[in-house]
């Protein structure tokens, strides 16, 4: 009987071994496919550099007149990373008409705190007074985040 036991310990310490190898080695460098993906397609808006806001930044941008499109996230963050080339391509394509910005949550705590930052991303979208008009945690597809723009005004064609 204690043969059988210690037989069945073994078999289900390979067992979990054989699934952290897979995951390692396969599921988890999956999960890159739709980011280099998401990159390949706005290639052209490649050069385009979404500023990094502390909160001096922060405060003397949002609310001087002009809509404000602000991520808060983390350079560590897969979805954060997934979300860049969208805010690229939002920054190029609405320049006169938005100002789009990321916050990095691990420098600039207090002011992800101020507005009950929770989870990353987090997207806040600011009128030109500086109020907060419209939020959105997590990834944020490309069609629902311009029409959700549209539909409040901040941005048209």
């Amino acid at each position: 009987m204690f043969r059988i036991r210690k037989l069945h310990h073994r078999m289900n310490h390979s067992r979990n071994l054989i699934i952290l190898f897979l995951t390692m080695t396969v599921i988890l460098p999956g999960c890159d496919r739709n980011a280099e993906r998401s990159t390949a397609q706005v290639s052209a808006t490649a050069a385009v550099i979404v500023p990094q806001w502390n909160e001096a930044l922060f405060s003397k941008s949002v609310g001087a007149g002009k809509p404000a499109f602000v991520e808060f996230g983390g350079s560590w963050c897969k979805p954060c990373q997934q979300m860049q080339p969208l805010l690229r391509k939002l920054s190029q394509q609405y320049a006169n008409q938005l100002l789009v910005a990321n916050v990095e949550v691990n420098e600039e705590m207090n002011l992800a705190r101020s507005f009950g930052v929770r989870l990353i991303p987090t997207q806040i979208i600011f009128d030109g007074a500086g109020r907060v008009i419209h939020s959105h945690m997590g990834y944020w597809p490309e069609e629902q985040m311009l029409a959700t723009l549209t539909e409040l005004g901040v941005i048209h064609d």
